[in-house]
């Protein structure tokens, strides 16, 4: 595929995303969702609402209804098109909207966001309660290290074997005042010796 066809799609994009009265809320068949995690390869996994049709309604087949009568978010896996790759960036707590349930159609700007809340306020709240949601949920989505740390490492253990050594030879040559300016850890680094021979040499050894 040729770059023009890149760079058009990526201006396209950018286009819609500076444009604040471009945007005036998820069309027909599009929902509303907040982002989880960042995406992972062509995937990312989000908060959806139910699709713009039943935004006052009872909640899809998948959703819950909460005691205030409004559909409950669902956690679900969508697809990132290859056209937001390094033109749009997705981050934990975005709002984005998402097409049919399954693909991610637009990313609103922070301007676009804030005209829409204006003349929606209802989804202000339900979106803002998204976000505390995730996070709530955010260190248990993060990795776990993969290595355990150690009590003690090296250089921890290093200073203490030199005070010992130095208290034991302190106690021995009390009367030596220069001591306390040398490196506690004189006698504790082995420098290994590099030893080089010619051919000559060896040659020699050999007769």
């Amino acid at each position: 595929m040729s770059g023009c066809g890149r760079r058009h799609r990526a201006k396209h994009l950018t286009l819609q995303f500076l444009d604040a009265d471009g945007w005036k809320g998820p069309a027909a068949g599009e929902s509303m969702a907040v982002c989880i995690e960042s995406p992972q390869n062509q995937h990312v996994r989000v908060l959806l609402f139910g699709p713009n049709s039943t935004i006052s309604g009872t909640a899809g087949s998948d959703g819950e209804v909460n005691g205030n009568g409004v559909a409950s978010p669902v956690e679900c896996v969508v697809f990132v098109p290859g056209k937001f790759r390094k033109v749009i960036w997705l981050a934990v707590k975005d709002v984005i909207v998402v097409a049919d349930g399954t693909t991610v159609a637009f990313k609103p700007s922070p301007d676009q966001l804030k005209t829409f809340f204006r003349d929606n306020p209802e989804w202000k709240s339900r979106l803002l309660a998204a976000q505390k949601m995730v996070e709530t949920c955010k260190p248990a989505v993060e990795q776990l290290p993969q290595y355990t740390k150690t009590a003690h490492t090296t250089t921890s253990v290093l200073d203490r074997v030199g005070e010992e050594h130095f208290s034991s030879g302190s106690a021995s040559s009390a009367g030596d005042e220069e001591r306390g300016d040398m490196n506690p850890n004189r006698n504790n680094i082995r420098h290994r010796t590099q030893l080089f021979y010619d051919s000559e040499e060896e040659e020699e050894e050999e007769d």
